[in-house]
């Protein structure tokens, strides 16, 4: 066969996948920006168990899967473009985790469920995006998971993007 006889199919097949290669992922911004014009939650007040221990019942000291923020980290501000690596490990106390009851939520004056446009995101126990594009101003993403006994940790990122 003569080569110019590839030349139309391989023409085709690459016509197919538009912008390079096809292990490029496209970014899909997590929060759009009436999304972020939105009015804010009112914060909630911490509660605690007894006086002595002071062991938050909203924060993050749980027994389910512990949930830790590589990036960002708390120093950075960003300008538009955030990296974001959180990883999800077993508890020694708990049980295996349940990476099917991930739920990430933009907390607003009303919830706003994000879980879907994160899911990409999610490599084996781990979210791990690069560049993902932020409105200007206080983002507060509260990410819950669960272990598979269905103990349930949350924990909230707050993100701010100048």
């Amino acid at each position: 066969m003569k080569p110019v006889q590839y030349i139309l199919p391989l023409l085709l097949v690459l016509s197919l996948f538009p912008g390079g290669s096809m292990a490029e992922t496209q970014s899909v911004a997590w929060i759009t920006a009436e999304e972020a014009a939105l009015p804010d939650r009112k914060p909630e007040k911490l509660q605690f168990r007894g006086s002595a221990t002071r062991e938050p019942i909203n924060g993050h000291m749980e027994i389910g899967p512990e949930i830790k923020v590589v990036k960002p980290e708390t120093t950075e501000n960003p300008l538009k473009k955030v990296d974001i690596d959180i990883l999800f490990e077993k508890n020694p106390m708990g049980e295996e985790i349940d990476m099917k009851s991930l739920r990430v939520t933009y907390l607003k004056l009303f919830d706003i469920d994000i879980t879907e446009r994160v899911l990409p995101y999610v490599h084996g126990r781990r979210i791990q995006a690069r560049q993902i594009d932020f409105p200007s101003g206080k983002h507060e993403i509260e990410i819950k998971i669960r272990d598979v006994d269905q103990v349930e940790s949350r924990r909230t990122l707050s993100i701010m993007v100048q």
